[in-house]
This record gives C-alpha cells, sequence and structure tokens, in this order.
C-alpha cells in the first residue's frame, strides 16, 4: 500500500507542476501579445537611415523638426518615446517602438569615423550581422534632459558612452569631420574623422528575429527574458 501511495503521490505532484507550467506558458503568451499590441499601436515617426553630409543650420532645423532635445539648440525638446529594453542571443538590445528601430546597448566598440564602417561589417552582436552606424536623425533622437550624468535615454542606463559617431559627415570640405553626439553633455556636434569615439549600432526592427536559444520572437519579450 506504502509503494502505491507513493506512486500515486508522484503523479499528481507531477500532473500540478504540468499545470503550473501550462498556466505559466499562457501568461507569458498572454503577457507577450499585450507588449506586441503594444508596440504594433504606437505611433511611427520615420527617421532618415541614409548618410548625409550636413551643414551645422540643417542639424539645428533637423532638432528643431522633430522636437528632439539638445542642450543649446533645443533645451526645451523632449518627446516621449516607448522603448523596450530585453536580451536576445544572451546580448543587451533596447527596441524603439517609435522609429521601429533595435539598438546595440551592451556593446562597447570604439573607432574612428573613416572607419567605422569597416568595424561595424565585422560586428556580430545579439545573433546578428546587419547593424550599421545610425544617421545624426536617429542617434539625436536618444538625447534627453540629463539622467544621472549622462543626457542618454534611461533605457540605455547600461550604456555608458560619453561620445558617439554617426554615419553623417559635415558639409565643410576644410574640416574633414562627421558629426557625433555628446551623451555627457547633452550636444550634437563635430569631430574629426581620425578621431576615435565610441559606437552605437542600430538596424532596423523589420523582420522580428528569432532567439536562438529560446526559439522566441523578439516582439513582446519582458525586460528580465
Amino acid at each position: 500500500m506504502r509503494i502505491a501511495h507513493t506512486a500515486y503521490l508522484l503523479i499528481f505532484m507531477s500532473f500540478l507542476a504540468n499545470c503550473t507550467r501550462i498556466d505559466s506558458t499562457a501568461q507569458s503568451e498572454v503577457n507577450r501579445k499585450a507588449q506586441e499590441e503594444s508596440i504594433a499601436s504606437c505611433p511611427k515617426v520615420p527617421l532618415r537611415s541614409t548618410p548625409l553630409t550636413l551643414t551645422s543650420s540643417q542639424i539645428e532645423n533637423m532638432v528643431k523638426k522633430y522636437g528632439f532635445y539638445e542642450r543649446v539648440l533645443h533645451p526645451r525638446g523632449e518627446r516621449s518615446y516607448l522603448y523596450y529594453e530585453m536580451r536576445l542571443d544572451g546580448d543587451l538590445i533596447v527596441v524603439d517602438c517609435t522609429h521601429d528601430l533595435v539598438w546595440t546597448a551592451g556593446l562597447d566598440m570604439y573607432a574612428s569615423h573613416e572607419k567605422a564602417n569597416e568595424v561595424v561589417a565585422t560586428a556580430r552582436y545579439a545573433g546578428l550581422r546587419d547593424w550599421r552606424v545610425p544617421t545624426i536623425e536617429e542617434l539625436a533622437s536618444l538625447l534627453t534632459p540629463s539622467q544621472s550624468g549622462l543626457y542618454l535615454n534611461p533605457a540605455f542606463e547600461n550604456f555608458r558612452g560619453k561620445s558617439v559617431w554617426s554615419a553623417d559627415r559635415v558639409n565643410d570640405q576644410a574640416q574633414n569631420a562627421g558629426w557625433i553626439v555628446r551623451f555627457d553633455e547633452g550636444r550634437i556636434e563635430q569631430a574629426s574623422v581620425y578621431e576615435f569615439h565610441q559606437m552605437l549600432l542600430v538596424r532596423d526592427l523589420g523582420k522580428l528575429p528569432i532567439d536562438s536559444k529560446t526559439g522566441a520572437s523578439l516582439r513582446g519579450l519582458p525586460k528580465d527574458w
């Protein structure tokens, strides 16, 4: 009788475990769908992704056009965007729902402007290889009033870059310079293409990637996934 009782107990415990697993999976699916709907319903603001050569006045017009924050050019600017911080293949990324972009958030990479594209071509992060250098529009969208010493959106709390390259060049042949965002000063500035600054890479959200470890799609994953 004792053996039979133990067997029944094990079967019952297994049943409860399966029920809990099913409930947990169902709840996870509900949460995932809710976040997926939230991302899909987010108002979209497309940003330029093709590099250009820009003047200082064009930079100022761009900042004011989109209502971006810039400590000197547009100190009252502060747009509210929807971000999700999550992991893909073990790497930290930030999904920008408003602009349909995915950002690297845990990559520590430096390069000169003239070598940036070569460096990015070899980068593999979050299981993906189609990263690129952001335009100044895309990069400037991350500027916010100072947060813990950096003028960078709180979703990027794990990225401590102070000055970051954009893909755009300065429209002045004599300077041979590119545009950077100074997250330590809340500014958009010019820098020699030979200087080394950090890289914050981006890709279009596009088709949702699948995590090779879990088989889950990127969209709708919780922050602590």
